[in-house]
């Protein structure tokens, strides 16, 4: 009978047993290269039936992480606010319009500093208050009855939204667009048909006193002049809004990805690039995805009900 050294025996079990934990390791989260010169070819092949034999809840895991990740992605458009004075409540578009332009005209005003001669309350700002406080700044200013077509750059206009009325400063004016200075969203713009839509025909026109005879200029080109009790009757405040909804739009760039990635692997608190672990984590990847863009509604402070109304992003 074939006899068997006793320590031979003993290191015959022991290899076993670390045979056994070596491959119960590497029964893991991560996929390891040890030979950095043979990357390229272990990549190559690395093929769909590979990944398949990763466990199937982990992937399932990962999938559902990524659909999660795009679709919670909520973007919004950051407002365009340069050479804008913007409100800071829900009411006082109308003394961050006038110091807006008044700004274009040379001046550096601050929405407080204006506030305090436009008698501003919750319910807004009126045309003859507007009227005033630009006259207290060394300007002429007429409120007017003009079409869109009577209408230049730095006029303030009066708009009414589905009700919500609000003053803004046109920037300029096309063939086919009506660029906004507006309080609330920045730099916007609307097409004429759009800006029509909500143009109330009222406006005030301003000028510096030192440059021309304003009142003569707007006679001359047959425009309205309102009185003061017709001004007096003209007002706009700013409008608060609501998320009532998300637009889905696909967009190109970076996003953040959840699934399997190639790293170095970092041996005795060092970076090794003679190997190589893939692991489970987020990365930057390049291409076509998905965000959510809110939808809001606008509304006057005091309204009770929701007014709907349109601004142009």
């Amino acid at each position: 009978m074939l006899k068997i050294n006793r320590s031979i025996l003993i290191i015959c079990i022991v290899s076993l047993f670390l045979i056994i934990g070596q491959i119960s390791a590497s029964d893991t989260d991560s996929i390891e290269i040890n030979d950095a010169a043979n990357n390229d070819l272990i990549l190559n092949q690395l093929n769909d039936s590979d990944m398949d034999n990763l466990e199937s809840d982990e992937m399932e895991e990962t999938a559902q992480t990524e659909t999660e990740t795009i679709d919670e992605i909520v973007e919004e458009k950051q407002k365009d606010t340069t050479g804008v004075v913007m409100a800071n409540d829900n009411y006082s578009c109308g003394p961050a319009s006038l110091a807006t332009a008044l700004n274009r005209n040379g001046l550096n005003l601050s929405l407080n500093e204006v506030s305090k001669h436009t008698n501003t309350s919750l319910n807004g700002t009126s045309m003859q208050s507007l009227i005033d406080a630009a006259k207290y700044y060394g300007f002429s200013a007429y409120g007017v009855e003009v079409d869109t077509k009577g209408l230049n750059e730095n006029n303030i206009v009066h708009l009414n939204i589905n009700g919500c009325e609000h003053w803004t400063v046109i920037s300029k004016v096309t063939d086919t667009h009506i660029f906004l200075a507006d309080s609330t969203e920045g730099n916007i713009n609307f097409t004429l048909d759009e800006f029509n839509s909500y143009f109330s025909k009222k406006a005030i026109i301003l000028a510096n006193n030192s440059l021309n005879d304003l009142k003569n200029d707007l006679i001359s080109n047959q425009i309205t002049i309102l009185n003061k009790d017709q001004c007096l009757k003209i007002s706009g405040k700013g409008l608060k809004k609501k998320v009532v909804g998300y637009r889905i739009v696909w967009k190109y760039g970076w996003r953040q990805k959840y699934g399997w990635i190639l790293r170095p692997k970092v041996v005795g608190g060092h970076v090794s690039f003679t190997q190589w672990i893939y692991v489970k984590g987020y990365h930057a990847v390049w291409g076509k995805y998905k965000v959510k863009e809110p939808i809001y509604k606008y509304y006057f402070v005091s309204d009770d009900a929701m007014t709907s109304a349109k601004i142009k992003k």
